[in-house]
């Protein structure tokens, strides 16, 4: 009876350190967003597990202004690796027949990171008109919080 409880205690401890590795992690995206003839921006969004992150630049009811939303959703991966589907809107100002509108562009991109590795992507999201592209540079930052080591050594 006394290794059942040992046994259950354990495992709810384990399940908690992996659940709180998981929403401990924070990913820093370094992007560049380009127009077929200039950089319109180089921002780095660092975002943490379930939130949403932004920045905007340019001037605000410009051609040039431009606004990046991030989502982060991570999922622990088995060989310690983190599968982090991350969601991308680059929402634009583009002037269409001497008018200016909205555009807003979503993309979901799936990431298996390494904790202190880099990853490097490209999206095309080409517009016939107002073609541009994004490349982010991806690292995963952050550590296993204290309370998952500790829980660790006490076994």
């Amino acid at each position: 009876m006394k290794s059942l409880l040992t046994r259950a205690v354990l495992s709810a401890a384990l399940l908690a350190a992996s659940v709180a590795y998981a929403e401990a992690q924070m990913l820093k995206i370094s992007m560049v967003i380009s127009s077929a003839d200039k950089v319109l921006g180089s921002p780095t969004i660092v975002v943490a597990s379930g939130k949403t992150a932004s920045v905007e630049l340019g001037e605000k009811g410009s051609a040039d202004a431009w606004n990046t939303t991030a989502t982060l959703s991570p999922a622990m991966q088995a060989d310690g690796s983190v599968l982090m589907p991350v969601t991308l809107k680059l929402t634009t100002q583009e002037v269409v027949d001497d008018k200016s509108q909205v555009v807003t562009r979503e993309m979901t991109v799936q990431l298996k990171a390494e904790l202190g590795k880099k990853l490097s992507i490209t999206v095309p999201t080409n517009n016939p008109k107002t073609p541009f592209a994004m490349s982010m540079q991806v690292e995963l930052v952050g550590e296993q919080p204290i309370a998952a080591s500790r829980t660790s050594t006490a076994m």
